[in-house]
């Protein structure tokens, strides 16, 4: 499961994921926002229970999941994934 590696910008906004530094995955602005409230809110939640629930079968199958848990969506060698 992901989620718990917010990103602050300078400017006070925060995304999803330290990987995932685009305007799709731009969770508001601290300045505007608790980062409790930006954190927990449907969207993120959302984003970290991706990766659990489409986990590619080949991925969950492999005898070194233990190790990677899937990997990184972005960095991950399962090219066929929907994260």
């Amino acid at each position: 499961m992901c989620g718990k590696g917010l990103a602050i910008e300078v400017n006070g906004d925060v995304f999803e994921c330290d990987h995932y530094v685009y305007p799709e995955y731009k969770l508001g602005n601290i300045q505007t926002n608790t980062l409790d409230e930006l954190q927990f809110n449907p969207a993120q939640e959302k984003f970290g229970r991706a990766k659990e629930t489409s986990l590619p079968s080949q991925c969950r199958q492999c005898d070194y999941q233990f190790a990677c848990y899937g990997e990184c969506p972005k960095k991950s060698l399962c090219k066929d994934n929907q994260w």
